[in-house]
């Protein structure tokens, strides 16, 4: 979660018991819109924080492991952009997969994918056309990726698009018909990977 001082602290409760508090942003910056994805091992914790003028995207990881230290906050990629709402997914390898929208021009927004490498994230890839949007959510099974964001002002969406990864590449942004009004909106496989569901 984040606090209203801009910080961004986790809570585990590993094998019944419960960890302390354990802060993951940079101190001294504001930070916000936190997310987690728990893996086999692995657990990946992203956010944004303020860097002079802008927002950057950042992540942090820690294995399940009771009491397990996170890692010093490190940049998703850094961009000329301000970034907001990042959301993070681990596929069965424990590879983080990560949506955000930076502001490209005035209000407007693209919904930009990456992934790990390895060694860091991959440079970023643009699944959206850059328009007002807000909220991208991200669902992972079997190493197919579905992503979903509002089109439109807060509480007046005019629709809600998504964007599939199937087959090693995105397929293109399509919208979901009669989504008009949404103010946000979340995706999720079932367990067969076959069906996503908005």
């Amino acid at each position: 979660w984040w606090t209203e001082d801009g910080t961004v602290v986790t809570r585990a409760k590993v094998d019944g018991n419960w960890e302390g508090a354990k802060i993951v942003s940079t101190g001294g910056r504001r930070a916000k819109f936190p997310d987690v994805a728990v893996g086999n091992y692995f657990v990946y914790a992203c956010w944004v924080e303020k860097i002079g003028d802008i927002y950057q995207a950042f992540y942090s990881r820690r294995s399940r492991g009771y009491n397990a230290s996170w890692s010093s906050p490190d940049y998703i990629y850094r961009t000329e952009y301000s970034a907001q709402h990042p959301v993070v997914e681990l596929d069965s390898l424990d590879n983080p997969h990560v949506v955000w929208t930076p502001i490209i021009v005035d209000s407007n927004r693209a919904v930009y994918y990456s992934y790990w490498t390895g060694s860091g994230f991959s440079s970023p890839q643009e699944i959206s056309s850059v328009t007002g949007l807000h909220y991208p959510s991200l669902a992972e099974q079997d190493g197919n990726l579905a992503a979903c964001w509002q089109v439109g002002a807060w509480g007046g969406g005019l629709t809600i698009k998504y964007n599939l990864f199937q087959n090693g590449s995105w397929e293109g942004e399509k919208s979901i018909a009669r989504s008009g009004g949404s103010t946000f909106s979340d995706v999720a496989f079932d367990p067969s990977g076959n069906a996503a569901f908005v």
